[in-house]
């Protein structure tokens, strides 16, 4: 569920969106920095009848982090201060809501046919959502890995840097229902690929952290999930395997 922030503080008003959101506090991706420890006001919108919400928070924690964008965005973690019970409960049925809607999207991907109701829900608390325009950079080639991503609608090509539009055998273009960036968010290793989206296209992000949370908090599904991640794996790999062998013939 996208959720659009306003913050404000004495020196500036920025626009962000939040990848995370609970009864104590939300994780911002802002297209500036602020300051560690300043306190700044939040007006908080969401899709459905609950519009806006008026909050007061402290600057906790701020990161560059330039995924999404050929821009750098900056995560800032954000402490919610002086709110009241009600508030809480209001901002945790939101959670609640966000939660069920992603796991709403899991459920339509094939790959994920075989995990059980505990283990969408489960993926559900550690996804976001990213939207692209036509012609956005979603990740660069040797751009370090935070997350690997589910592709809900659109088209985007996978490709080395130095490859041209014609080598049709040295890109990959992926769409609906399909899975890409497993292996360097599990692993840890850069982006192999520039991941661009050829047409407006709507993402669901499961973040490298968040694998992490679930290989130490949920062992069982982590282990289903990678079932599911080597057999998206091995099929790529398949399919690439057989574009670009071509039998010699005597």
């Amino acid at each position: 569920m996208p959720v659009l922030v306003m913050l404000k503080d004495t020196h500036q008003s920025v626009e962000a969106r939040a990848w995370d959101l609970s009864g104590s506090g939300m994780l911002l991706a802002s297209p500036t920095s602020l300051l560690p420890g300043s306190l700044v006001d939040l007006e908080v919108t969401v899709p459905g009848p609950e519009k806006k919400l008026l909050l007061n928070g402290l600057v906790a924690r701020v990161r560059p982090q330039v995924e999404g964008s050929e821009e750098t965005i900056w995560l800032v973690a954000i402490r919610f201060v002086k709110i009241s019970a009600a508030m809480g409960r209001q901002i945790r049925r939101m959670v609640t809501q966000a939660v069920l809607e992603t796991g709403d999207l899991l459920r339509e991907f094939p790959a994920f046919a075989g995990l059980t109701e505990f283990d969408l829900l489960t993926m559900s608390g550690i996804c976001h959502n990213v939207q692209l325009g036509k012609g956005d950079t979603l990740v660069r080639q040797g751009q370090e890995a935070r997350a690997m991503y589910l592709v809900v609608k659109g088209l985007l090509r996978l490709a080395p840097d130095d490859v041209e539009d014609h080598e049709i055998e040295c890109q990959e273009v992926v769409g609906c229902g399909q899975i890409f960036g497993e292996v360097s968010a599990l692993t840890g290793l850069p982006h192999d690929l520039t991941v661009m989206a050829l047409e407006p296209s709507q993402l669901v992000a499961i973040s490298s952290s968040g694998v992490a949370f679930l290989k130490k908090s949920h062992p069982e599904t982590m282990l289903r999930l990678m079932e599911v991640f080597m057999r998206v794996t091995g099929l790529r790999v398949r399919r690439l395997t057989r574009r670009l062998y071509t039998p010699v013939r005597g």
